[in-house]
Order: structure tokens, then sequence, then C-alpha cells
């Protein structure tokens, strides 16, 4: 499995691995304590602030995400991951 970069490229292993689970959104929605809507925006990678800046901070860290779905879910395509902003130096 790639190295998952993006909200966008998380969004699309959740997704991925519902549909080949067979899941519906609303029963995983239900599993997991969330709404149907949210879980959508997951999957399509409308990231919350908090899930942006757990990125950056991967990103700052050098942190890698590899996330391994079960084996009936097969191989997935990730979304390309957009231009990382550029880096900047606190001045103190």
């Amino acid at each position: 499995m790639p190295v998952v970069r993006t909200p966008a490229q998380l969004g699309a292993v959740l997704r991925h691995t519902r549909v080949a689970l067979n899941l519906p959104a609303a029963d995983v929605a239900a599993m997991s304590g969330t709404s149907a809507v949210s879980l959508r925006r997951l999957e399509t990678g409308d990231a919350t602030a908090a899930l942006r800046h757990l990125f950056t901070l991967f990103d700052e860290l050098g942190i890698e995400m590899q996330l391994n779905p079960p084996p009936d879910v097969g191989s997935i395509e990730l979304p390309a991951a957009s231009s990382k902003p550029k880096r900047m130096r606190v001045v103190r």
C-alpha cells in the first residue's frame, strides 16, 4: 500500500474499502458513531481543520502513514497528492 499523504487519499482508502466489503455508508456511519454525511465528507477528502493539521504535522515531522486494508479489498489507487506548501521557519 502506498503512503497516504492527504485527507483525499485517506478518504479514497476508506471509500474503496467500504465498497469492496459491500457495506452501505449508513451502516458504516452507524457502526462508527458518526453520520452518513460526515462519512461521505471523509470519503471525498473534505477534511476538517483538525485532519488537515494532522497531515501537515505528519509532513513537517517526516511521518508516513501506511494503511493495510483487509486482504479482500485488493489494490487501491490513490489520487495524486497535491503539491506541498513551502515550509516556513518560525522567526524568533
